[in-house]
């Protein structure tokens, strides 16, 4: 089980069918399964926003609840004229207007979008 949860091993468990234990390795074997299924459809689906989000004619900022920017596509870039630093990072490296700053804490407070 270790094995399983630490290396992301997609070895199943394989016990004899009269062993006491074959009834819970193969719920093991179909939650792995499963589990690795539900991680790759999550991944695919956060690639296909991403690449949404890259080409939208308009720029979109994506900011955490800890302040930190966690996207920004090409518009969002060319509308504040600079290219961002390495993502994720604090919003406030790239956004250097106060009445911006100003609103983003203000939705933060709020909690709006």
């Amino acid at each position: 089980m270790h094995q399983i949860n630490v290396a992301d091993d997609q070895t199943h468990l394989i016990l004899p069918n009269n062993d006491p234990f074959h009834g819970l390795t193969h719920e093991i074997n179909m939650l792995q399964s499963h589990i690795r299924h539900q991680t790759h459809q999550t991944q695919r689906q956060e690639n296909e926003l991403e690449t949404l989000i890259k080409y939208l004619p308009i720029g979109v900022m994506v900011i955490d609840r800890f302040g930190d920017l966690q996207v920004a596509n090409d518009g969002v870039q060319e509308l504040f004229q600079r290219q961002f630093a390495p993502l994720p990072h604090p919003y406030q490296d790239d956004i250097t207007q106060p009445e911006l700053i100003t609103l983003v804490n203000d939705a933060f407070h709020r909690q709006k979008k």
